[in-house]
């Protein structure tokens, strides 16, 4: 997925997305609401994906791998909804398993845990903030 035209097209996706470089190509990593109800699916919450993928090797590379082709498939959702004219192809789960490493999923894991972090993080503003905010406008 090209980063430059999904900022152009959809600013806010990178402030929460993070990036990866799977089989030399960049992916933006997306927690979004699809993602999340897929997560909460398949782990029962986001809380229990930590346990997930620091578990057993096998399982883990399984989750990480999973958890891989769900979050850099977003923003490809994202370009062939925006896009379909010119649809790119999804990331498959063998496709990572072929071409990563041991070493590189653990790399991977703390890309997805950045990307998840971004996903869930919320701005919030203090009450005396919005009054001030209001007042001044």
């Amino acid at each position: 997925m090209n980063a430059r035209v999904l900022k152009e097209e959809y600013p806010p996706i990178l402030e929460r997305s993070a990036s990866v470089k799977i089989g030399g190509r960049s992916y933006e990593m997306i927690l979004n609401t699809s993602a999340t109800m897929a997560i909460s699916k398949k782990f029962g919450s986001l809380k229990n994906l930590g346990e997930a993928i620091s578990e057993n090797p096998e399982e883990g590379f399984e989750s990480v791998i999973w958890l891989l082709a769900l979050l850099c498939n977003q923003s490809v959702a994202i370009h062939n909804f925006l896009h379909p004219d010119s649809p790119e192809e999804l990331l498959t789960e063998e496709y990572i398993s072929l071409i990563t490493t041991p070493n590189e999923l653990s790399d991977y894991k703390d890309a997805i845990m950045t990307a998840i972090q971004k996903g869930v993080h919320r701005d919030v503003k203090s009450e005396e903030q919005n009054a001030k905010n209001t007042q001044a406008g």
